[in-house]
């Protein structure tokens, strides 16, 4: 369980950097306001991941 919450936030790091890849290839501009709120969420499922599995 734990390694797969872990895996999770990892996908959803990827996820960000495809996003962003893309857009920056296709001439985009970034959104740096989503960027960041993605990122800030993904920066608290670790401690999220902790609480649920010391229980």
């Amino acid at each position: 369980m734990l390694l797969a919450a872990v895996v999770r936030a990892g996908n959803n790091l990827n996820k960000i950097a495809r996003a962003m890849n893309s857009d920056h290839k296709a001439g985009s501009d970034i959104d740096l306001i989503a960027v960041r709120t993605l990122l800030l969420a993904l920066d608290r499922q670790p401690a999220e991941i902790v609480v649920e599995h010391s229980r």
